[in-house]
Parts: structure tokens; sequence; C-alpha cells
């Protein structure tokens, strides 16, 4: 049993999308029964595959404390979609028995309406304070087990308000104890919380970034907007022209890159080869 467990387990993972058509066909119950042999991590990667409604509804039919868990490891963005679905009383359950970092996470996207920048931005995509040093920062990176770095780190001051960006392949070369403040850029490209699709799309930050800073309250950071995202929103956008599809091709090949970059920093490899080449000045914002 422990073997044909740890083979689905491993499926699971590998091949979510396959899992996840193999759910939508099921019952709910017969689904909810599948799923809750597995781990929650196992779970959660089919699950979040799955349609916002078929999702939902399988959470439901799960015991309360497997299914936080399970949403426990969904991206909050994809979480928050699928909690929206269900009755109040079972979100409420649900999000009660989740560890209180992840709850955080999962309330902040869940306050923003469905469809804006707020409500699909990666609140783990991290920002610094910007009083540290290098060496600070980067130690800081390492211990925070689910950072998802990219080539920008956003920089905050105390208040948590969004005061620069750092790009990552000067802070891997800059002297541990240079100040990030000497290093990043105060002109950012940001958007509102409150965004909607259209002006996401529109964002003129996405012609040179393959990320975007969210802020709400008064330029309060409240997480990024990654490619990935974007190109989820141009795969449904009506008349996604030639342009939608080479911004998402382009950033695609960006991810390819910049996720080895980042796999090696978090595994404290030695620095990554620059890139050549003239580099993007930050302009204008929001």
């Amino acid at each position: 049993m422990d073997l044909e467990r740890g083979l689905s387990e491993a499926y699971c993972t590998q091949h979510p999308d396959e899992v996840a058509r193999l759910l939508e066909q099921m019952a709910q119950e017969e689904a909810a029964e599948a799923l809750g042999m597995l781990d929650a991590t196992a779970a959660a990667a089919a699950l979040g595959r799955c349609g916002a409604h078929r999702a939902a509804a399988i959470l439901a039919a799960l015991p309360v404390a497997y299914a936080s868990a399970t949403i426990a490891q969904l991206d909050p963005a994809v979480a928050a979609q699928s909690l929206r679905q269900m009755a109040e009383q079972s979100r409420d359950a649900i999000i009660a028995a989740i560890p209180p970092q992840a709850a955080r996470s999962l309330l902040q996207t869940l306050r923003f309406p469905e469809g804006t920048a707020g409500a699909m931005a990666d609140p783990h995509t991290p920002a610094v304070f910007n009083d540290l040093s290098v060496g600070e920062v980067l130690a800081h990176l390492r211990s925070v087990p689910r950072a998802r770095l990219h080539y920008y780190i956003y920089v905050v001051n105390r208040e948590h308000r969004l005061v620069g960006v750092l790009d990552f392949r000067d802070l891997l070369s800059a002297a541990p104890e240079e100040p990030v403040a000497m290093l990043m850029q105060s002109d950012v490209f940001r958007v509102s919380a409150w965004a909607n699709r259209a002006a996401i799309l529109a964002h003129p930050g996405w012609r040179h970034f393959h990320a975007l800073p969210v802020v709400a309250d008064g330029n309060r950071y409240v997480g990024a907007l990654r490619h990935e995202t974007l190109r989820r929103l141009t795969a449904v956008a009506e008349g996604g022209g030639d342009m939608q599809r080479v911004l998402a091709f382009g950033l695609t090949l960006a991810e390819l890159y910049w996720v080895g970059m980042s796999r090696l920093f978090a595994s404290g490899g030695g620095h990554p080869t620059p890139v050549v080449g003239k580099r993007v000045q930050q302009h204008g914002g929001e």
C-alpha cells in the first residue's frame, strides 16, 4: 500500500494536468476519496490544475484538516479562486484551520475582488527593507523557505511602502557591506491592487519587465504579478493578437533563464554569468 501510494503521489506531482482531467470526470465524492489517499502536496499539485468550481466542490467534500493542509500548499491566488466558490461556512472553517502565515496570505488575497491585480498578486515574492546591507539582504533571501526569487527584488521602507527595486545581478555582484538603498532604483513601475484585467494587460511595464509590483493602501507592497499570470491572462483575453503571443513567448524564455539563476542562488552556488546587453532603465510609474 505504501508503494502504491508513493507511486500515486509521484504521478500527481509529475503529471498534474492529467490527474486534474481525471478529477474533473469523477463524481465529487469519488474525487475527494481519491485525493484523500495522497499527501497534501501531491493533492494540491493536481487540484491546482482543476477549475475553481470543481476544486471548491472537491475541497468541500474533504475533511477540514486535510482540505486546509491542501489549500496551504496552493499558490494563494489559485487557492483564493477556489475558496471564493465555496459556501461561507465551509470557507471560514478551512481558513481557520490553515497555519497562520498561509492564512494571512490568503486573507490578503481574498480582500481584493476577483479579477483584480491584488487578487492575482503573489504575496510570496519577497520584498526587503531599504535600511539593510547587501549581505543582510542575501542572508534574508536564503532563509525564507517559500520565497520566489525573480531577477528583480522589491524594496520597502519600515512601513512596508514600496520605495525601489534591486536588480538581482547587481545584488549578487555588490560588496556585502554596501547599503541596498545605494543600489536600488527608486523609480518603479507598479500596478494598483484594484486594477482590473484590462488595465493589467495594458500596463506599459510589461514591455520591459517580467514581473510588476502590486501596491495598495498608500503604496504598501502587496506582492508581485508574474509573467506566468500574464500568460494566463493573454490566453483568455479577447482577440489575443500577435503582440500578445510574442510577449508571452518572450516572457517564457525569461522564465527559463531566471528560474535557473534563482535555483543556483538558493543552493549557495557561485555568481551567475551576467547577461551581456544594454540594461533597460526604469522610468515612469503609476
